[in-house]
């Protein structure tokens, strides 16, 4: 889609005055906003402006010539190389640069970043992964060589331009699997596939891996977990085996139609009941923190991860390891909200959808609510706003805001109806927009807030039908 400028004027919001605010749940501070008065969402085309003038910075910026995705900074010199200046690349950045190219009716920058991804980190082309601390490359075992892709690339290993770390790093994400799955069916809707590229054939090998690898069967139950790696989790308590689930990976508007289309072979539409079962049930369960203690979840929030036993019953996912270091199964923060993003696209795209509607409708505000509509009303009333980061018992995680938080809380609000805590929302958010044509954001998040924030602009004023590659 092409979007029209508004070369004459566009109304930038006040540049916002920032403090120190104090988080008295872990001790720590944020930058919080506090200047600018809440203003009413302007015309789609003033958004339009700005989200064309976004992804033109987005592209020079965070773009490279070869058609690399740059990511976050390397600020924990993941592989000891003492250059904590490079960007590094995940599948994930990856699958958003395609959705917003696709959307943007860029065909040569999807293209570019295609053809990079599939030589660079989609997996059967990964012969070797370095090793950073013995300096050499490890084989890659034949059986790891699907269409999945490596969740993250580093620019500078060994002797070679680039690649993959052993380990976690090989392993794949099965969000980013799906998005960038789902991008290569729309561009083949969109652009054919009788070029250069066959975009159907591809998305259906990914897609055909995904059911294989990244879907299990648990007590009658198909689900997707987190990555083929997920099957070898346990429960921290007990020791027992679990498996590992992210619920923000879950995409039900795809399982209904995108992937039914595009792989008639596989019952896709079978892992939408078990996704909003293991959406509510999280979003209640009694989970528990890095010194074991329980933390029950009463607001409806979900929580960035759990873990499922071989009776589908929730359990913690106990990371404390590599870049989870902290459990992330009581909290709902930097994935979860994806949750609600996802949720209110099929809310809007398929009202029938009873299950969807009460997401973004039920407002009793007890926990036999199915979303958090009543506690994000409540947060916003109180705060005028509402943080990025909360504990699934509803206190507070992270006493910040973010773009990528703000604009989900945006953009959820309007599919449910309600205005005016939209205009709130989008007021906080644009009170962090740079008029050179970014969202101001935390360095180690910088990159992922560009994304998010322009998403939920977008289907704000264009309506949701183009996430599928509907116009």
């Amino acid at each position: 889609m092409e979007l029209k400028s508004v070369a004459a004027r566009v109304l930038w919001p006040l540049i916002p005055i920032y403090k120190l605010v104090t988080n008295d749940d872990n001790g720590e501070g944020a930058m919080v906003a506090l200047n600018g008065s809440p203003q009413a969402t302007p015309p789609s085309n003033d958004i339009n402006s700005i989200l064309q003038q976004s992804w033109d910075y987005y592209k020079r910026s965070f773009i490279a010539q070869d058609g690399r995705p740059l990511g976050e900074v390397d600020l924990d010199d993941v592989d000891l190389d003492s250059d904590t200046a490079e960007r590094l690349t995940d599948s994930e950045k990856i699958s958003y640069v395609l959705k917003r190219a696709r959307m943007m009716d860029d065909k040569e920058t999807f293209d570019r970043v295609w053809t990079w991804t599939k030589n660079n980190v989609q997996r059967h082309s990964i012969a070797k992964a370095f090793d950073p601390k013995s300096k050499t490359w490890k084989t890659i075992p034949t059986l790891k060589r699907d269409h999945l892709f490596a969740w993250r690339y580093c620019p500078g290993l060994g002797e070679k331009a680039g690649g993959v770390l052993v380990y976690s790093d090989f392993d794949p994400a099965s969000d980013a699997d799906q998005d960038i799955a789902a991008e290569l069916w729309a561009a083949h809707r969109k652009w054919g596939s009788n070029g250069a590229i066959n975009y159907q054939n591809e998305a259906r090998d990914i897609l055909t891996d995904i059911w294989d690898k990244e879907t299990k069967e648990i007590a009658e139950r198909r689900v997707l977990i987190a990555g083929d790696t997920q099957i070898y989790t346990k429960d921290p308590l007990t020791g027992k085996p679990t498996f590992g689930v992210n619920p923000s990976y879950f995409r039900p508007t795809y399982y209904g139609t995108v992937f039914p289309a595009a792989d008639p072979a596989h019952n896709w539409r079978s892992l939408i009941p078990a996704s909003y079962e293991v959406i509510e049930r999280s979003a209640d369960a009694t989970m528990h923190d890095e010194e074991g203690k329980p933390v029950e979840g009463k607001v409806n929030l979900p929580p960035d991860w759990v873990a499922l036993d071989r009776g589908f019953n929730i359990r913690d996912h106990g990371w404390k390891k590599g870049d989870h270091k902290r459990n992330k199964d009581y909290f709902f923060n930097g994935d979860a909200f994806r949750t609600l993003f996802w949720m209110a696209i099929q809310a809007e795209l398929f009202p029938s959808d009873t299950a969807a509607r009460h997401y973004i409708t039920d407002s009793s505000g007890t926990k036999a609510d199915f979303g958090p509509l009543s506690f994000l009303k409540k947060e916003l009333s109180e705060n005028k706003t509402i943080w990025s980061g909360y504990n699934i018992d509803g206190t507070v995680h992270w006493r910040s805001e973010t773009p990528q938080t703000l604009s989900t809380y945006m953009y959820y609000f309007r599919a449910a109806g309600n205005k005016e805590a939209s205009d709130q929302m989008y007021s906080r958010l644009m009170m962090q927009y740079d008029p050179n044509g970014f969202w101001r954001a935390e360095p180690n998040d910088f990159v992922y807030a560009q994304n998010w924030a322009w998403f939920n602009l977008y289907v704000l004023v264009n309506g949701p039908k183009n996430i599928l590659g509907e116009n």
